[in-house]
């Protein structure tokens, strides 16, 4: 009996191992340092609601996010909420013009220290550590994008970053590019009861309602793991 225990745990920590293995993979495939794959894994697995992926989006995922920053005369302000370990920051930046300027907030205060490092260097770019909700800037952005899961978090917290961003950070004529990921709220509507249940379907009445009334395009990324939507907004 004790021997098949033990059997039962070898093939649990090999199966385990080679889970880790393969998201390791399959991260440094999509661009990421080792360094910063196993920044992702271990904060994915110690607050994977705030993490909200169990990969960092892939450089198609990252052009797409950044394929609907205006153009204009002059400099422009854009911000990057949720930017993790930096994945997409570099498609931004390589949008940037002289005079531009590049935000990027984050939540976790070990991706933040990360995000420092990597960019901290680029006077165009600041990192700021912190809720997108606390962040009031005395100026406003000609583009946002967005990784914030929506979908892992309450639906009062998706209202208050949505109402955020159209009242207090967005610029007029300024576009809102945030990401979904393909099938996730159909697979977890199904396993959720009760008032969580509730919730989740008032939050996906929040973002359908920001997509009908706002939205101006979207895009489906298959290449990145899951495959991603992404959608594009201006409220005004």
């Amino acid at each position: 009996m004790q021997s098949r225990f033990f059997v039962y745990l070898k093939r649990a920590v090999l199966g385990f191992a080679l889970f880790i293995a393969t998201l390791f993979v399959l991260i440094i495939v999509n661009g990421s340092t080792l360094k910063e794959s196993g920044l992702f894994v271990w904060r994915c697995a110690v607050n994977p609601i705030a993490v909200g992926s169990v990969l960092p989006s892939s450089p198609h995922v990252a052009r797409a996010l950044a394929a609907r920053i205006p153009e204009k005369e002059g400099e422009r302000m854009i911000l990057e909420v949720g930017a993790g370990t930096g994945p997409i920051t570099p498609y931004i930046i390589e949008k940037l013009k002289p005079g531009d300027h590049l935000d990027l907030i984050e939540l976790d205060p070990e991706m933040g220290a990360l995000l420092k490092e990597k960019f901290g260097h680029n006077k165009q770019v600041s990192v700021h550590i912190g809720a997108v909700q606390g962040w009031k800037p005395s100026y406003q952005y000609d583009a946002i994008i967005s990784t914030v899961p929506f979908n892992s978090l309450p639906s009062t917290i998706v209202t208050s970053i949505f109402t955020h961003y159209k009242q207090r950070l967005l610029a007029e004529g300024g576009v809102l590019s945030f990401i979904e990921y393909a099938l996730f709220p159909d697979m977890k509507r199904a396993v959720l009861w009760g008032d969580a249940r509730k919730d989740y379907v008032r939050l996906r009445h929040i973002v359908h309602s920001v997509n009908a009334k706002y939205g101006i395009g979207k895009k489906l990324v298959y290449a990145n793991v899951p495959p991603a939507w992404i959608y594009y907004v201006k409220f005004a």
